[in-house]
This record gives structure tokens, C-alpha cells and sequence, in this order.
């Protein structure tokens, strides 16, 4: 039985439900299983863990009578002006959205048997915690209730401060307005922002992606593990991108300083310009199109370099090195020169051309 049989013997042994209640578990278990298949396990082995169909349809309608009916939606607010949202939950996706209403808020989908929150403020700094309760047995085998969801209204006039802390939880945000400092951290969950911008920014997850595409600020770190980061269209001075064991993508990246470094995955750069640019990996290939700058560093091992730069071969200082594999650049060359190309590998070839 594969999870499209699964979850249709298990929707069915549900009994009636409204269209909507259906796409909403069916999302809510292919998540599940998702998880499952991305901490290594095979689709069998999640869908083993829990039983037949019609066993997880009893044990659901046991544990959730309806679909919503343990939960409640709450909205909070702060009892003041507030220049700083410090939000902390635990196994919540939060989601930003960006309102013309010009009160910060928080939409909260929990269960308030389960679950207590706490919201203070002091010197403007709006202090929002999630304590979730005592977890029943079966949640500490990923086969819980509903997860609770939690949306952040942020003013189109905002401009302060976002702290954001969840576990085991996505974070997702598009069309917000410009804000002094963002970070969001997360840990075995995806973040994915877009159309967005913040002076400084600090992106944070384990085993799990980073997107981002259309940010603007000053300076902008990623970091991941297990999992790839890919970002597009973003306009930031310092840019700092890292994972471990697996890729990095960007596109059409501009800054003064950007950073990208990974081991055992492979890096690709299209269309990025910056004063200098780093790309660092390890046991796999780094290829590039059309990157411009004036200190261009790329070095891997076990792997190829391959890729364009914009510009006129005579204004660079050039060096490539690489061993059991070819190379098409000099050794060193004309080292007056103001700008410089430095390109290192072993065991892999180097074919860099200017355009």
C-alpha cells in the first residue's frame, strides 16, 4: 500500500466530511509523512507506524472529534505601542502577514486544554510565549492532533523588530513591509520568506530549507543543516549563506560581501554581483554564470569548478590550481592587477571563462 491508497482507505473510514476537512487533514498527514521520508525512513516504515487505515481513523476520531472542535482561535494583542514582537512556541508554524490594519496582532489556532500562553510588555518589547502541556504517548511518535497555527498581522507601518522562535515548525512570510531586524529560527522545518526586507536579518533551521527571494536589507545571514538553501533577487550589503551536506542555490544576488559555504554539496551562483564574492564546498562541484566582482574567491575539493565571469581577463590577477584534473587558468598571472580571480580544487577540473 502505497500513501495515496493509505490516506484514501483512511479518509473514507473517517465517514462524512466537508471538502475542506479533508484537504485539511490529507495536508496535514502527507506532512507527516514527509517528515518521515526526509529523517530517512522509507514510505513503508512511516506508514507502519501507523497501522491500518481504519485503526489511525478510529485513534483520530478518538483524540479529534472534529477536525477543529479542541481548537480555538484566539487573538492577542498588545496592551500598548510596541516597537519589538519577541514570539517563542514550540511545534507552531508561524506565518507573517502583512495587514493595513495598524495594530500588531497575533491570530492563535491552539488547543487551550493543552496549551498556555503568556503575553506581557515591558518597554515596548511585546512578549508572546506558547507552554504547550504534557504530550499524550502516541505524539512522541509524530502521530499527534492537529498542530497549532499561529499568524502574525504585521502593519504595513511597522518598521521595529521581529523575533521569532518555533520548533519542529515551519516559518512563512511574503509581502511584508521593511523592518529594522528580522530573525527567525526553527529547527527539522522548513522557512520560506518572500517580498520582504529588514535592515539586518538571521535565518536559522536544521535539517530543513531556507528560501528566501525578494529581500531587501544590510546585512543577511542563513544558516541550515542537511537541507539546501536557495535564495533569488536579493539586494543585501553582507550575505552570509551556509548548510552543511547538502546545496546552495543563488540567483541574481547583489551585495558588497557575499558568503556562501557548504560541505558534501554542491554550490551554483547565476547572475550574482558583489566588491567580493566566496564560494566554499567540499566533495562536490561549484558552477557559476555571469558572476562580477573584484575579489572573486571559489575553492572546493573532490569536485569541478566550472563557470562564467563578466568582465575583461586583462584587469584580473589570476590563479587556478587543481590536481588529476585540467585547468585552463594560469598558475598566476600579472599579479599588479586589481582585481583577482582565485580558483582552487583537487581531483576535478577547472573551465572558467570570461564574457
Amino acid at each position: 500500500m502505497n500513501r495515496y491508497q493509505f490516506l484514501q482507505e483512511f479518509l473514507d473510514a473517517l465517514g462524512p466530511l466537508s471538502e475542506e476537512e479533508k484537504q485539511q487533514i490529507s495536508d496535514y498527514y502527507e506532512e507527516l509523512i514527509c517528515d518521515g521520508l526526509e529523517q530517512g525512513l522509507s514510505e513503508e516504515e512511516v506508514l507502519a507506524r501507523f497501522g491500518s487505515p481504519q485503526d489511525e481513523a478510529r485513534r483520530f476520531r478518538e483524540e479529534n472529534p472534529s477536525p477543529e472542535s479542541n481548537r480555538e482561535a484566539s487573538l492577542f494583542t498588545p496592551s500598548g505601542p510596541v516597537h519589538t514582537l519577541d514570539l517563542s512556541v514550540k511545534e507552531v508554524r508561524i506565518s507573517l502577514v502583512s495587514t493595513e490594519d495598524p495594530q500588531l496582532s497575533i491570530r492563535f489556532l491552539f488547543d487551550p486544554s493543552r496549551a498556555h500562553v503568556e503575553s506581557r510588555q515591558e518597554n515596548g518589547v511585546w512578549y508572546f510565549r506558547h507552554i504547550p502541556g504534557k504530550k499524550r504517548l502516541r505524539e512522541f511518535f509524530g502521530l499527534g492532533g492537529m498542530r497549532s497555527e499561529l499568524t502574525v498581522f504585521v502593519p504595513e507601518q511597522f518598521h521595529g523588530t521581529l523575533l521569532l522562535q518555533t520548533r519542529n515548525a515551519k516559518i512563512n512570510g511574503e509581502s511584508l513591509p521593511a523592518l529594522e531586524r528580522l530573525e527567525a529560527v526553527t529547527s527539522n522545518s522548513s522557512i520560506r520568506l518572500e517580498k520582504l526586507g529588514a535592515d539586518a536579518c538571521r535565518l536559522k533551521t536544521s535539517n530543513a530549507p531556507i528560501h528566501l527571494a525578494g529581500f531587501v536589507g544590510n546585512t543577511l545571514e542563513a544558516h541550515s543543516s542537511n537541507s539546501s538553501l536557495t535564495a533569488e533577487f536579493v539586494r543585501c550589503a553582507s550575505q552570509r549563506w551556509e548548510t552543511s551536506n547538502s546545496s546552495i542555490r543563488l540567483t541574481d544576488l547583489q551585495a558588497a560581501f557575499l558568503t556562501a559555504a557548504t560541505s558534501n554539496g554542491r554550490i551554483s551562483a547565476n547572475g550574482c554581483q558583489a566588491r567580493e564574492i566566496s564560494l566554499a564546498s567540499s566533495n562536490s562541484s561549484i558552477v557559476f554564470e555571469r558572476i562580477e566582482g573584484e575579489k572573486l574567491t571559489i575553492c572546493t575539493s573532490n569536485g569541478a569548478i566550472t563557470g562564467t565571469v563578466c568582465g575583461d581577463p586583462a584587469e584580473y590577477r589570476t590563479e587556478g590550481r587543481t590536481s588529476n584534473a585540467s585547468c585552463n587558468l594560469p598558475v598566476c598571472s600579472a599579479p599588479e592587477r586589481g582585481k583577482t580571480l582565485s580558483v582552487i580544487t583537487s581531483n576535478g577540473k577547472i573551465q572558467v571563462e570570461f564574457v
